[in-house]
């Protein structure tokens, strides 16, 4: 079996290079909003990057207080507002 070079692998296991480049308060409502309508492949390629970087809870809607609101532990994001999926 034919073994990869270093460099495939630090590609691959990069964050979108997108992820990098937007506020990071971004990338974690859109890690959440991707888990919800079941696309869990690209939520778990931008999820290291949240991982690594994010600190603090950002609001899923910056326009409303995030007290009180469900965590997503996983994504730091406060769901203080109902998001539908439409099938």
């Amino acid at each position: 079996m034919k073994s990869f070079p270093k460099k495939f692998w630090r590609y691959i296991w990069r964050p979108p290079w997108w992820a990098v480049k937007c506020p990071l308060a971004w990338s974690q409502r859109l890690g959440l909003l991707l888990e919800r309508v079941g696309a869990d492949t690209i939520a778990e390629a931008l999820f290291p990057h949240v991982e690594k970087k994010a600190r603090r809870v950002t609001p899923l809607d910056a326009s409303l207080p995030r007290t009180g609101s469900h965590r997503s532990k996983r994504w730091l994001i406060a769901v203080n507002t109902d998001v539908e999926v439409d099938d």
